[in-house]
């Protein structure tokens, strides 16, 4: 195949983006490689060291307890107990017999030198001196075992340790025996040990000052101030490593131990350092970066060649694609009628390719993508609401302009009684019980009605197939288009029903359904307010049945009860519907009468009358049926008269307190004049 001008600009740039989609890649991969061994390698590195540090600590510690416990040899010795003391036995060829020691003492038990060998550096040179108040002997009758002496000056030679071991039998101190030790010969265990070529161990003491060093200048360098000094001072443990500048300038990594804890060596708060430059740490991981990333070249530019040649031989059927391309969506998009090849000019073949793919995949995508998309999503939304209606517990109806319902959901037709293809086709007049609709000619007035309820919610009473009466609540919305209303229904009949048994045992007297005291301090003033505002009087009855008890107490409960409701049925029967007959309590009653006369003679007159036909209408015969216990059910007459004390009402807002009071007060004085009388208040 012929190439065009424009192949070599395209094959160049093609090499370049697979010499960076390959060498990228493996150069990052490289990388990561490098950086997860470098830390597999530092740790390996600094095992070495603390395991190197660890042998050093160790050997010190043999040594130090060598010398120590094998001073218990010399403490135990018959030789030196005072029935041997004697001159000619020679004390100190005794003494001098132990070479491990470079200097060995002997006091008694108050600090008074007996014998020595070698050169104590304790005594100064004086064998004759009483050493009781001397720093180590202190120490020794304080506990301490071994007594640190090695306290250098900065370039000077440290000095020495001396070990303490008392002599002594069951219940007897004879005296000390004092071993002197030049730290030297500690040193020395570290000193000559090597690692690699800048590495080393210094040994310091409790101060942080060194005690040991393979340059003896450094002796008694203060390293208190170091990081890797802080866990050693301050907490008495080593440090497990950290990077530090040592006083050569040098950057090194370091790892601080202390000497194992043994009782012996309690009192001596030894450790080492161990540290290697960083130069000489890092020196393998550097060799090992460099071959790393020599290899990730060599195989990214060998993987890089061969994407170079296979991608040449990909781009040319390259053309070809986009020219079929042009002509499939050409035909898409109706500017061909069958697909075709074109040929679109360009001195940049891969950016006319670009451009060509471009626009043919925005026309296929308004042709065919959208379209598919816009009626898929269109088909799951009206899945989706369907769904929702279909499976809602409340009631759902599409109702048209003219009232019929076109569409409702289960929970509609069963809240009705009916199926659901039974109440498709009702009108609205159907079923909403104040729907007045009667003819067509009514019609656009309750569309009207209907658009203004749009977006409210109301309650109103619907009709179920069965002709019972249900309360519920209705919510009206207009589809977009206008073409007919949503409603969505809730039955709240049996919130309906509960907010009448809530009122009723609130406001109403449970046995006679009459109102209570609650209800009737509301209706009493309600009548105070009317008689100011009509300018009519109103009067108050306090009623008390006066042969009530003995029934209670003859016949029961039961048959009492029957009274009661038998004369609350008798008091509504004597009075208007907007008076109020009121159960007060026990056998006691209470009535309200509104708007009498505006003359006050003719008020009381006409509440004397009411008063008289309700002590008439009480005062006949209780015809009643009772049993007690497992009697058989037994006609009652009973006779129970009633006393009435009456109290007029015509500008007594805020009075109620005072007109019950006083026709309370009215009542009993009827009672008292006989009873089955009537009694006026006061103010008659």
């Amino acid at each position: 195949m012929n190439e065009s001008p424009g192949f070599m600009k395209v094959s160049t740039k093609l090499t370049l983006l697979v010499l960076v989609a390959v060498l990228l890649p493996l150069l990052g991969l490289g990388g990561a490689v490098y950086f997860m061994q470098k830390q597999v390698i530092e740790e390996r590195l600094q095992q070495q060291l603390h395991q190197q540090g660890t042998s050093a600590v160790h050997h010190i510690r043999d040594r130090l307890l060598g010398n120590y416990r094998d001073l218990a040899l010399v403490a135990g010795s018959s030789t030196l107990r005072p029935h041997v003391w004697t001159p000619e036995y020679g004390l100190n060829r005794y003494l001098a017999s132990f070479p491990m020691y470079d200097a060995l003492i002997y006091t008694d038990d108050k600090g008074k030198l007996i014998a020595h060998a070698g050169a104590p550096l304790l005594t100064e040179g004086d064998a004759s001196l009483e050493h009781a108040a001397s720093d180590w002997h202190q120490a020794a009758l304080a506990g301490v075992k071994v007594i640190d002496r090695v306290t250098p000056k900065q370039g000077a030679m440290p000095r020495y340790l001396v070990f303490a071991r008392q002599v002594s039998d069951p219940g007897i101190v004879h005296g000390w025996v004092f071993a002197q030790v030049n730290s030297e010969k500690i040193v020395t265990l570290i000193e000559d040990a090597k690692i690699g070529q800048t590495g080393r161990i210094t040994l310091f003491n409790r101060n942080g000052a060194l005690i040991g060093h393979p340059n003896k200048s450094r002796y008694g360098f203060d390293m208190s101030a170091y990081p890797i000094m802080r866990k050693p001072l301050e907490k008495g443990t080593g440090d497990p490593g950290n990077f530090f500048v040592s006083g050569d300038g040098r950057e090194k990594w370091g790892l601080t131990m202390m000497l194992p804890v043994e009782p012996e060596l309690a009192d001596l708060r030894w450790g080492i350092i161990v540290d290697q430059t960083r130069d000489e740490l890092y020196e393998s991981i550097g060799d090992l970066r460099n071959t790393i990333l020599l290899g990730a070249a060599v195989f990214g530019f060998a993987f890089a060649l061969f994407g170079i040649l296979f991608a040449r031989r990909l781009v040319a059927p390259l053309f070809g694609i986009k020219r079929t391309l042009n002509g499939f969506f050409d035909y898409l998009s109706g500017k061909a009628t069958i697909p075709v090849h074109h040929e679109i000019a360009g001195n940049d073949e891969f950016a006319q390719m670009a451009r060509a793919i471009g626009e043919n995949i925005k026309v296929a995508e308004k042709s065919i993508t959208e379209q598919q998309r816009a009626e898929s999503e269109r088909h799951e939304s009206a899945k989706r609401y369907q769904t929702i209606i279909q499976t809602s517990f409340d009631g759902y109806w599409l109702v048209d302009l003219e009232g019929h319902l076109i569409d409702a959901n289960e929970a509609a037709a069963k809240m009705l009684g009916y199926t659901r293809e039974a109440i498709l086709g009702l009108g609205v007049q159907d079923i909403d019980t104040t729907d007045t609709i009667n003819t067509p000619a009514d019609i656009p007035a309750r569309t009207e009605r209907m658009l203004k309820s749009c977006g409210e919610r109301s309650e109103t009473k619907h009709r179920k197939q069965s002709g019972e009466i249900i309360d519920v609540e209705v919510s009206i919305n207009l589809l977009p288009n206008g073409s007919a209303f949503v409603v969505f229904v809730h039955d709240i009949t049996k919130r309906k029903q509960m907010e009448e048994q809530v009122r009723q045992l609130a406001f109403y007297d449970v046995l006679t359904h009459l109102p209570n005291r609650r209800l009737l301090h509301d209706r009493l003033s309600q009548a105070l307010t009317a008689s100011k505002r009509n300018g009519c009087y109103g009067a108050l009855l306090f009623l008390d049945l006066d042969n009530f008890k003995p029934l209670n107490d003859t016949h029961g409960h039961a048959v009492g009860d029957l009274l009661l409701i038998e004369t609350a049925r008798r008091l509504q029967s004597c009075v208007r519907a907007i008076d109020t007959v009121s159960r007060f309590g026990g056998d006691e009653f209470v009535v309200v009468i509104s708007e009498l006369e505006p003359d006050r003679d003719e008020s009381v007159e006409h509440a004397r009358r009411i008063a008289e036909k309700i002590r008439a209408a009480l005062s006949e015969t209780y015809f009643l049926t009772g049993a007690r216990q497992e009697q058989a059910a037994t006609p009652i007459e009973h006779h129970c008269p009633v006393s009435i004390g009456v109290e007029m009402f015509f500008d007594h807002v805020g009075k109620s307190a005072e007109l019950m009071k006083s026709a309370d007060a009215a009542m009993y004085r009827a009672k008292d004049a006989g009873r089955n009388q009537i009694q006026f208040g006061d103010s008659i």
